[in-house]
């Protein structure tokens, strides 16, 4: 089928929280790198909602 795909892509972020370390979690990543991943899925699929 031609002109289908998917009509959007969940990217949730989790917000710090007063009571937790980030520095706990060993694959945390950083807002930049979000903002990449963001992007590039923006660029992968560019008519998908977000």
């Amino acid at each position: 089928v031609h002109g289908v795909g998917p009509h959007t892509i969940s990217v949730p972020r989790v917000k710090h929280a007063d009571d937790i370390d980030p520095n706990a979690f060993e694959c945390g990543i950083s807002d930049e790198i979000f903002a990449k991943i963001c992007a590039l899925i923006r660029i992968a699929v560019p008519y998908t909602g977000m």
